[in-house]
């Protein structure tokens, strides 16, 4: 009963995510939704904040557990451009809450993790040694972690594909691809 609980607590929270940004939202919102009362919530959570963090903490575990094989560094920027597309207005409104420092370090976390396995299905990995592989993992993180908020700050308003592909276009003749 009690996972049962928070996982209808989690979901009235991120349908209402969806709805309006964070700082609208209350606990009685979140439990008149699943019609639960203030207690109920109270028992699982501290607060709302903890209930995102622990929302956050799975929804980036279960990101990380799925195992992607990516040909390039667009391939890998694409996968996390559409899933934020699928979940626009819920990523839009954490983006713009107080909470944004706790979205933001799950999203670093989801960046290191797609950039490890960038890294390692590389073909040129194995002229890497552990160090060199460390040193582009955290640089190619930085890059999507940064180049995603970004976008995010502008409002997803670009075609952050598009520019994407310029941009890789670009390096690829300057230096090589990445």
């Amino acid at each position: 009963m009690s996972s049962n609980t928070k996982r209808l607590l989690k979901r009235s929270f991120y349908e209402l995510l969806e709805t309006k940004p964070v700082k609208h939202i209350t606990v009685n919102d979140i439990v008149d939704r699943c019609s639960l009362n203030r207690n109920t919530f109270y028992y699982h959570y501290r607060d709302i904040p903890s209930l995102i963090e622990e929302s956050i903490n799975e929804a980036t575990e279960k990101i990380i557990s799925k195992r992607y094989a990516f040909d390039s560094l667009e391939d890998m920027m694409n996968v996390a451009i559409d899933f934020i597309m699928d979940h626009k207005r819920a990523i839009t409104n954490m983006h713009n809450s107080s909470d944004r420092v706790l979205y933001e370090k799950y999203l670093l976390r989801i960046a290191k993790h797609a950039a490890c396995e960038y890294v390692s299905s590389s073909p040129m990995a194995g002229f890497l040694d552990d160090d060199e592989k460390a040193i582009e993992t955290d640089a190619i993180a930085c890059f999507c972690f940064g180049y995603i908020i970004n976008w995010l700050d502008s409002g997803m308003k670009a075609d952050i594909k598009n520019d994407l592909h310029c941009y890789l276009k670009i390096r690829h003749k300057l230096n090589g691809s990445i």
